[in-house]
């Protein structure tokens, strides 16, 4: 059975919204929930990010909170060009969808990679992004990154 990343866009009538925006906050949801198949892991409650707290201003818990906590406990994360932040709103780019990618497998295969989180400039993750784009890899076994024929 493959885990349980998301539920789509919408419910009723179901769909996935393949051509939405998406932000960062709902890739960490998706990454983590890649790793362990869902949502049961242990992370600090203690926040990272001073843009992603652990409750709302109504005292609820922020439903996306242990999943960017456990991004940057897996070292999948070093937050955003904001110094302190994660930019949870923010949209994932397709260089920081590799990058997310390719930490998260690394760390999933028990060979977890270092990246410098001073370096913040797109085209320094280029070995990263080459790595997935020259391996065609697989995320998990179940998440293909790249096309078929490639």
């Amino acid at each position: 059975m493959y885990p349980t990343i998301t539920s789509g866009c919408a419910l009723n009538p179901l769909r996935f919204c393949p051509d939405d925006p998406l932000p960062r906050w709902q890739m960490a949801m998706f990454v983590i929930r890649a790793i362990y198949g869902g949502d049961s892991f242990t992370y600090s409650t203690n926040p990272y990010f001073n843009d992603v707290p652990r409750f709302d201003q109504y005292g609820n818990p922020v439903m996306y909170f242990p999943h960017v906590q456990r991004m940057y406990e897996l070292g999948i994360t070093t937050g955003c060009a904001t110094p302190g932040a994660y930019c949870p709103f923010d949209s994932t780019l397709n260089y920081m969808a590799a990058v997310f990618t390719v930490r998260a497998a690394q760390y999933k295969a028990g060979n977890p990679l270092y990246i410098d989180p001073s370096v913040s400039r797109p085209d320094t993750f280029a070995d990263i992004v080459l790595r997935v784009v020259r391996r065609c890899a697989l995320v998990l076994r179940h998440l293909p990154l790249c096309a078929k024929d490639s």
